[in-house]
């Protein structure tokens, strides 16, 4: 299996990387496998566990679209959900592709119940200048798409489905 270069810019200046397993690769989707590592504690929603080290995580990368999803899995196997990151097209280098993370996700549990996440992320953002109100309201409604999916019964996309 190849590696890709999985580069996400956090504004101001935070850049981080990582290496994924390529899982596929097309003009519209980038399909990777990684697990989690050197996460400092577990993410818990609701009194779950959603990410913790050893997890495992294949990453959606819509080309065209604002927005990335993550299928993730437990130690033993089982599904936890789905971790929704709005953010700009990626742009393509050689060996990967970076994202700007636009602050606002989304979680989405098996049974399709939905968390909006760092909302107050995004107004801080917006309040510091490192994003301008256009860019906000398109993350605002990449995120009302997501949850629309999510509401109709059209999440996860048919590809998301298909990878275990």
């Amino acid at each position: 299996m190849s590696k890709i270069t999985v580069r996400v810019k956090r504004l101001p200046d935070d850049v981080e990387e990582w290496e994924h397993e390529l899982l596929l690769d097309t003009p519209e989707l980038i399909i990777s496998e990684f697990t989690f590592s050197g996460l400092p504690k577990p993410s818990v929603l609701e009194g779950k566990i959603v990410t913790e080290n050893g997890y495992r995580g294949i990453l959606f990368e819509f080309v065209d679209e604002w927005y990335e999803i993550i299928k993730i899995w437990d130690h033993d196997g089982d599904l936890v959900g789905y971790y929704c990151n709005i953010n700009a097209p990626p742009v393509m280098f050689d060996g990967g592709y970076e994202i700007t993370d636009l602050f606002l996700d989304l979680w989405v549990y098996p049974d399709l119940e939905c968390i909006v996440l760092d909302e107050d992320e995004l107004l801080e953002a917006v309040e510091r200048n490192l994003i301008d109100p256009e860019l906000k309201e398109k993350a605002q409604k990449v995120l009302a798409g997501l949850v629309a999916m999510v509401k109709s019964g059209k999440f996860p996309p048919k590809i998301v489905d298909e990878y275990d």
